[in-house]
């Protein structure tokens, strides 16, 4: 329903109101933290607790004031080990200090998981106005990093690629220890979470008045969404932090009416100059789609697959000979950082910033355990503490160990980030097919469990709700320490990356025979793609791992034709099946 312009502006001023009692109101512990334990076990309206620990991003705030018994409660999200994201309106009037507490499951609680950090530093935005709530963001800084492990990860934020994406229609979730009625007084002992559709610019402008292209909202469908105590929380989608929880509707948490969030992609420019984190220019570009189409017919393009099949299995056969991947000298890998180096691999890519794609995982192959010479090299993705995900076409052909290297940025050296874990187990899809390179995926087991920090994290694997998507159009990042011309003779010393476009399978099939709905692929246009030395490795769209490294075309990585990966919502089956990874 639509509502005359002074009735808009009167809602919005008793909506701001309401928002404030957020930071206001929870200024007194009674309204927070009861002297005694509440038994209630709902809060976040229309959510569930969360299983704990699951949300591993989220931050909870006590604010300290002048007067001791003057304290509120915010949450927020953790961007780096030096920085939280959180609402503007939770760090003024008069703000000393605030406790920030990390991997908090019940934060009443001293739990072994949880850290404690005093903050005396904050940034509010300088254009924030409290009055209308616009540029409600802030950041508070960590005097003592967060240690990164299972119970404390950062939250990827979004890309400078997807700044001009709306959202809409996209399932989010947003958490918090916030109330879960309008009647409550008191906030959750226990994190809860709720998910929620994001909902057009004008559709929540019939309840809020001045929706801008700055705040994303949800809808409140079903009485879902956030209340009271969720201010400065995370709106997550596909992994990827969307909006920092902002205000409700003066009408209540229960109405059914949208939830308000300042928009993340609104607030990159700020958000780099005001932390350390750092958003690399080459993400916006875009990889054009072009495919050389070529008539030929199905006899020549069957020719054609078994070439460029033959071409993909020299990832594992030529680099069995160090000669081939590592100039001579030294053959033993933990000495590798005598061996000559070259500034460009993954054909077309950058460099990354050290430690930036924290997932990667470089594979040493060993194929007699007494000749360290006859050893091979591919890529793969940290999927779980114990399991890395990877081509089968790695594993095969007599490997009978590996050394899986994580936190590596120069795999040659011995830097302090790494961890080098040997393994002899690991398995081959059953179906695999070495002719046609179906099924191409194997999962190597870690006997030592990988420690999670800062340069060793997980790739969120797709939910199965993402099985029926294609991706089509979608940018992609595909990293690896390979090849970067077909004239190579070495793989690279440092860990490149490179944007590349997911094309339909039809256009991949103009260059190859037998595309199947199990294979994804990735447009070569502008010499683009990946190359020897990458197989294996991680093809991410949205901050989840939707494809491995599997084979390119016959003419070559500089060719421009596609690259071809196994498509991981394929596979999710199978990924359960043989591993400790929890499929959504």
């Amino acid at each position: 329903m639509f509502l005359p312009r002074l009735e808009m502006k009167e809602i919005i001023l008793i909506f701001i109101t309401f928002s404030l009692v957020t930071a206001h109101v929870t200024r007194k512990w009674p309204k927070t933290i009861p002297v005694a334990s509440s038994d209630d076990t709902t809060r976040i309206v229309g959510g569930n607790e969360a299983v704990p620990n699951s949300i591993p991003y989220q931050a909870a705030m006590l604010l300290y004031y002048e007067d001791e018994a003057d304290t509120s409660f915010c949450g927020g999200s953790i961007i780096s080990t030096r920085y939280v994201l959180t609402a503007a309106h939770c760090l003024v009037d008069g703000l000393i200090s605030a406790e920030v507490i990390l991997g908090a499951h019940n934060y009443r609680e001293t739990e072994p998981t949880q850290q404690r950090i005093t903050s005396t530093t904050f940034t509010v935005h300088e254009e924030y106005d409290g009055e209308i709530l616009e540029n409600d963001l802030g950041l508070v800084y960590l005097p003592t990093p967060a240690n990164l492990n299972e119970y404390v990860q950062i939250i990827a934020l979004p890309s400078r690629a997807s700044v001009s994406e709306t959202f809409v229609g996209s399932e989010a979730v947003a958490s918090g220890w916030g109330y879960y009625s309008d009647s409550t007084d008191t906030i959750s002992n226990v994190l809860r979470y709720v998910s929620l559709p994001i909902i057009p610019a004008n559709v929540c402008g019939q309840i809020f008045w001045d929706i801008t292209e700055k705040i994303i909202c949800s809808g409140g469908a079903n009485k879902k969404g956030v209340c009271t105590g969720d201010s400065g929380g995370p709106l997550v989608i596909n992994g990827r932090l969307v909006g920092v929880t902002s205000y409700t509707s003066s009408n209540g948490c229960e109405v059914g009416e949208p939830s308000a969030y300042s928009r993340v992609t609104s607030f990159l420019d700020w958000i780099e100059a005001n932390s350390d984190k750092y958003f690399k220019d080459s993400f916006i570009r875009r990889v054009s789609m072009k495919i050389h189409t070529v008539p030929l017919s199905q006899a020549e393009m069957k020719e054609i697959v078994l070439i460029f099949i033959t071409f993909s299995l020299v990832t594992v056969h030529a680099t069995r000979d160090w000669a081939k991947i590592l100039p001579a000298g030294e053959t033993t890998h933990r000495e590798l950082d005598q061996f000559a180096s070259s500034e460009d691999r993954i054909v077309g890519g950058d460099v990354v910033v050290p430690n930036s794609i924290p997932y990667q995982a470089a594979l040493i192959l060993f194929y007699d355990e007494e000749d360290t010479n006859d050893a091979g090299f591919c890529g793969g993705s940290i999927i779980t503490r114990r399991y890395v995900l990877t081509a089968a076409h790695c594993l095969v052909d007599g490997v009978v160990s590996l050394e899986v290297i994580l936190g590596a940025h120069n795999f040659r050296q011995n830097e302090s980030t790494q961890q080098h874990i040997p393994t002899s187990t690991f398995k081959v899809h059953e179906q695999y097919n070495a002719e046609t390179l179906e099924n191409d995926l194997g999962i190597v087991y870690l006997p030592t469990p990988a420690s999670l920090n800062q340069y060793v994290q997980l790739i969120p694997l797709p939910s199965r709700a993402d099985v029926s998507d294609s991706f089509v159009g979608s940018e992609a990042v595909a990293s690896g320490w390979g090849y970067d011309t077909d004239s190579e003779t070495a793989v690279n010393d440092i860990l490149r990356f490179v944007n590349v476009s997911i094309i339909a399978t039809d256009v991949c099939n103009v260059m190859f025979v037998n595309i199947t709905d199990k294979l994804i692929c990735s447009g070569g246009a502008g010499v683009k793609g990946i190359c020897l030395g990458d197989a294996g490795g991680p093809l991410v769209v949205n901050g989840k791992l939707v494809g491995i490294t599997s084979s390119v075309g016959y003419n070559g990585c500089e060719a421009e034709d596609p690259s071809i990966f196994s498509r991981i919502t394929s596979y999710l089956d199978w990924i359960s099946a043989n591993s400790d990874a929890v499929v959504s």
